[in-house]
């Protein structure tokens, strides 16, 4: 049995002082027996930006960012922590980007980011 977290984060940029706008995460169990495998979990929010200068990219509004309120946006906040906890390997589209994002959002909450094995589906598969 092995959990997998497939997360896709959208930032305001990608310059150094971007911030993240969106994070959504899916925890997928794989496993020899058919019958154990599929989604376990998933979370997606968004966090308040005031500006964007992807959003032509990624089509995140700050005016869309701003209406979730604080505890909702913490709550989905830590149900995506306990995911990471989860997991057993992290996979993103382009993972030397949204590791980076991710770190971002750990040291923020004071995790150990040393403990996750990360994937790229662009470069590994």
């Amino acid at each position: 049995m092995t959990k997998l977290l497939i997360i896709d984060t959208e930032t305001t940029s990608v310059e150094a002082d971007l911030e993240v706008c969106e994070v959504a995460a899916t925890l997928y169990n794989v496993d020899k027996d058919i019958r154990k495998c599929g989604v376990l979990a998933s979370v997606s929010f968004v966090l308040p930006v005031d500006k964007n200068e992807a959003e032509r990219v990624n089509g995140v509004t700050p005016e869309l960012t701003k209406i979730l309120n604080k505890s909702s946006r913490d709550f989905l906040s830590t149900c995506f922590l306990h995911l990471l906890g989860e997991s057993d390997y992290c996979i993103a589209f382009n993972a030397d980007f949204d590791k980076s994002v991710v770190h971002k959002l750990l040291e923020i909450a004071s995790i150990n980011r040393d403990q996750l094995t990360w994937f790229c589906a662009m470069n590994d598969f």
